[in-house]
């Protein structure tokens, strides 16, 4: 059935769409969303609703109450958690700090009045500064040796820039632009963050970030103009004996990893499986019986949903 633009349109009087239009950054707007699902979660909210049914509901019971005490003491009790949970050490407080700018966020968009400088003045300071350190070169060496193109390309460029993540939300090829020097030798790359944005700034990585994003470009060119024979596929669950037997069947190298909607995820070679076995003995037992370690059989390491979905758009 078609639909009308009318339709199509958001319904602005809804809470949950006015919460969502006010977020700029999709990733942002996760991170937001997880929060406020969090603070639902503790006071036992609508629990098997979706978040888009909670934040109305939760909307419409503040404005049915006959003053606003519920709301406020329900924000207190989930602050106050919080709180003991930072002097715990269980999580900083910048964390607690995250947790009321989603609040703030959605009872400012839904028009609800919360005396939140009276709230927030017992809360601990954030610090300036994360407590983290930096990865070393022998820990970034190990999260590149999994089978998966786009992860090189990730940390390298993330490490080498310093951009958030939220900046691959908007970042496309057209805004790395490599830098040469007087040889045509490419020595860094300048990034164009948040193109075309009022926040637009620039930042740079290393030739060696520049080539990995390179070669993923190169590699989402349609498989057609590198690979001659029919595509054979595989999800990422399917055990290492199983894709060499279809490279053998076939007399293919290589297989197109797909997921359930058979959409592209990358793809295994033979040298991607030689690696791993060769980092893990363990598994040519596996080659030999069917007594294999359960821990080997995966033929694609799986990632996050953010890391799988990270580079498609550039």
């Amino acid at each position: 059935m078609l639909r009308t633009q009318q339709e199509d349109r958001l319904d602005f009087s809804n809470p949950y769409n006015m919460f969502k239009y006010s977020i700029r950054n999709e990733l942002t707007r996760k991170y937001y969303e997880r929060r406020l699902r969090r603070f639902f979660d503790f006071i036992n909210f609508d629990v098997k609703l979706d978040i888009a049914e909670r934040c109305n509901n939760f909307v419409n019971k503040s404005k049915n109450e006959a003053s606003s005490s519920w709301v406020i003491n329900q924000i207190i009790e989930f602050l106050q958690f919080q709180k003991n949970r930072v002097e715990a050490g269980e999580i900083t407080a910048s964390t607690l700090r995250n947790f009321v700018k989603a609040l703030k966020l959605f009872c400012e968009m839904s028009d609800i009045v919360i005396p939140w400088k009276r709230i927030t003045r017992g809360l601990p300071r954030a610090r300036m500064a994360a407590n983290d350190r930096a990865p070393t070169l022998e820990e970034i060496q190990k999260i590149c040796e999994y089978p998966d193109s786009r992860i090189k390309a990730i940390i390298y460029t993330m490490a080498s820039s310093g951009i958030r993540l939220g900046v691959w939300d908007s970042l496309r090829w057209k805004h790395i632009i490599p830098i040469n020097n007087e040889n045509g030798d490419i020595i860094a790359a300048k990034i164009i963050v948040y193109g075309g944005d009022s926040e637009e700034y620039y930042a740079f990585m290393t030739p060696e970030a520049y080539r990995s994003l390179k070669e993923w470009i190169d590699f989402r060119t349609p498989l057609s103009s590198f690979m001659s024979k029919p595509i054979i596929s595989i999800q990422p669950n399917c055990s290492i004996r199983k894709a060499m037997q279809l490279m053998n069947s076939n007399n293919m190298r290589r297989l197109v990893i797909v997921d359930t909607n058979n959409k592209m995820m990358g793809i295994i070679t033979e040298n991607d499986i030689f690696r791993q076995i060769a980092m893990n003995p363990n598994m040519v037992t596996y080659f030999v019986g069917e007594n294999y370690p359960v821990q080997y059989k995966e033929v694609y390491v799986r990632f996050t949903d953010y890391m799988v979905d990270l580079l498609p758009n550039l």
